[in-house]
């Protein structure tokens, strides 16, 4: 080997000369260097996120490569099946999606605020891989097919293994990242309407942040003839929906061109709402299973309940004409903040002064 100073060059004059592949260049330039393009290796030592992946019943396959998806063209979304087994993974593209999506910004900063008021993980609050599965959530049909049926018991009272059927359900975004301590929660809650046969369809829904800000409304335009709008409920009626621009796909397209990628939905019963926007996600938490004043897993408390109880809030009042979706998701997403604010076991035992009140119906 000839010294660099022989011909007036120093060691680091010589390295720059050395010659790099296009694409080692083009991820210097994207600053991508310290990442593979495929997903990124997990920690082999963090105990602790082997066992949350343990928990909710997801093996990460080490040699998947998802595939990039170009979400910037509006098309019926696609979902692939590696995404949920790796969903605790991150990409570049999923980062750089996160911060573009205007859904984490809002009128105040109130990241700092929120997590300062968090007393435990949020993340403990999320519904486990096995309680999806119990409670009806849509799940990618081959994902639920592939670990469904070790937390399957034909004993309970729900759908029976063989009637599920979520293949025409799309994902919330084409890839997601992991799920932290410091992941954006968003209220949501969907009203319907009954076509004919008595199936019911997507009337409207509202997505709300942190803040209590109102990022995503939208009435639906349903697909055929309306034979029940369900008005005392959804607050819904033939001249309201015939304003409706947007079809559900147009709605599944917002919420994957805007949902960031870390986002955890928060709702009552929210396996309904999701199965009615027929789409699945990962990150969820429901107010129906987090707050158990019976002390009874079949018996659930309504939203309405729970908002005058623990949030001294009227919802769904007699005076109103059905059910206000933005009202709904704010009460169900404070009610998450409340818990955040205490223990794991706050709002799991019944105040003495409301023996009498009926918490046997779900809503």
């Amino acid at each position: 080997m000839v010294a660099p100073s022989l011909y007036q060059q120093t060691v680091a004059d010589t390295l720059l000369q050395i010659r790099c592949s296009q694409s080692r260049v083009k991820a210097f330039q994207l600053d991508d260097t310290a990442r593979p393009k495929t997903l990124e290796k997990q920690s082999s030592d963090n105990v602790q996120y082997r066992n949350f992946m343990k928990e909710n019943g997801l093996v990460r396959d080490e040699q998947a490569d998802l595939p990039a998806t170009d979400i910037t063209e509006k098309r019926e979304p696609v979902y692939h099946h590696e995404e949920i087994q790796c969903m605790f993974s991150i990409t570049k593209r999923a980062k750089i999606t996160t911060k573009k999506s205007y859904w984490n910004k809002s009128s105040s900063d109130s990241t700092s605020n929120t997590l300062s008021s968090d007393n435990y993980d949020r993340r403990l609050l999320l519904v486990p891989f096995s309680n999806l599965i119990e409670e009806n959530y849509p799940i990618p049909q081959d994902i639920y097919d592939a670990h469904a049926r070790k937390y399957f018991q034909p004993s309970r009272k729900c759908i029976s293994y063989e009637d599920r059927n979520y293949s025409g359900f799309v994902a919330t975004k084409a890839r997601y990242c992991k799920v932290t301590a410091a992941s954006p929660m968003f209220g949501l809650d969907c009203e319907f309407v009954y076509l004919e046969g008595n199936e019911p369809t997507l009337g409207s829904i509202s997505i709300v942040n942190e803040s209590g800000e109102l990022m995503y409304h939208s009435l639906v335009k349903p697909p055929s003839l309306v034979i029940n709008y369900a008005t005392r409920w959804s607050g819904l009626t033939k001249n309201i929906l015939d304003t409706a621009t947007n079809s559900l796909q147009d709605v599944q397209y917002d919420i994957r061109q805007h949902l960031p990628t870390d986002a955890i939905l928060v709702g009552h019963s929210l396996a309904t709402d999701l199965k009615i926007m027929q789409m699945h996600h990962p990150y969820v938490m429901d107010t129906s299973i987090l707050y158990n004043l019976s002390g009874m897993k079949s018996a659930r408390s309504k939203l309405k309940t729970l908002s005058m109880l623990f949030l001294n809030r009227r919802i769904q009042c007699e005076k109103k004409i059905g059910h206000d979706p933005t009202e709904d998701a704010e009460a169900a997403l404070q009610l998450v903040q409340l818990k955040l604010q205490h223990d794991l076991e706050f709002g799991n035992k019944k105040p003495a002064e409301e023996d009498e009140v009926d918490e046997q119906t779900q809503e």
